[in-house]
């Protein structure tokens, strides 16, 4: 069980922890978990997809929490109409989601990934990804305005998941804010 007290709590995917750590603000998330009350975890199949792809991304030593979804959550997500092609990161950070959400957590699926955040809307999950992770650090007061609209800018760059019009409205939101 979490602690009571985070205000909400992001499940990340692989996807996004590869796309923070390209912008160079992965230990951002330290500052988001301390500033603003938010829980991080990233589920163990994500952690091993990160070993497996020879990333030198340790977790570990961020803020964030390793775990795993109980095999209750898993066997009820298998039996959801959700795509074969997703691996096994993007099914545990549903799974878990899913758990915490009827733990009465305020979760979310933290992923790029369309498919992922396509299984998690027909669970009725909350999903955000990596323009939400910069929203959030801004929100927060870790990064400033200007710098928030570089990152989302830079997200083209780093990501082949970003849709332009996305970027766009995203820019367009942070610079009326």
């Amino acid at each position: 069980m979490l602690k009571k007290c985070c205000r909400e709590v992001l499940v990340v995917d692989t996807c996004v922890v590869i796309t923070l750590a390209n912008l160079g603000i992965l230990h951002f998330l330290n500052n988001l978990a301390n500033k603003c009350n938010t829980c991080i975890i990233a589920p163990q199949g994500v952690v091993e997809e990160l070993q497996r792809g020879k990333s030198c991304i340790d977790l570990h030593t961020l803020l964030v929490s390793i775990r795993a979804p109980s095999t209750q959550s898993q066997a009820l997500i298998s039996r959801v109409d959700i795509p074969r092609s997703l691996g096994r990161g993007e099914r545990e950070v549903i799974a878990l989601t899913f758990e915490l959400v009827k733990q009465n957590c305020n979760a979310f699926v933290v992923t790029d990934d369309k498919k992922a955040r396509s299984a998690a809307n027909k669970l009725n999950l909350q999903f955000t990804g990596s323009i939400g992770i910069i929203e959030r650090l801004k929100k927060c007061r870790v990064i400033d305005k200007n710098n928030a609209i570089n990152l989302i800018a830079r997200l083209l760059q780093t990501s082949h998941r970003m849709d332009p019009k996305t970027i766009s409205f995203a820019i367009n939101k942070i610079q009326s804010q």
